[in-house]
């Protein structure tokens, strides 16, 4: 891991940084919205790096548990979707 990111986590801490999450999170979709009616799609790249930041220093500040949890829900999450694919394309062949 960047040890930027650890730094920075270290200092701010956990509650602070879900915050800063929340708000990141929030300026990503309005960055879609406007990419979606038209806008640069480099404003999108910009808030998803922002995003990304603010994940890693939360992951690294979780427990090795809470860690384990995040991996196994979304392991399930993705087997689903692939599930559903398979799904809709046995469908469409029907």
């Amino acid at each position: 891991m960047d040890e930027r990111i650890k730094k920075i986590a270290n200092y701010y801490g956990k509650e602070s940084q879900l915050d800063i999450l929340q708000e990141e999170c929030a300026e990503l979709v309005q960055a879609i919205s406007k990419y979606r009616r038209g806008g640069s799609f480099k404003l999108t790249l910009e808030e998803i790096a922002d995003v990304e930041i603010m994940i890693e220093q939360i992951k690294y500040l979780n427990t090795a548990a809470e860690n384990q949890m995040i991996e196994k829900i979304r392991d399930g999450k993705l087997d689903r979707q692939i599930q559903r694919i398979i799904n809709q394309q046995e469908e469409e062949n029907d």
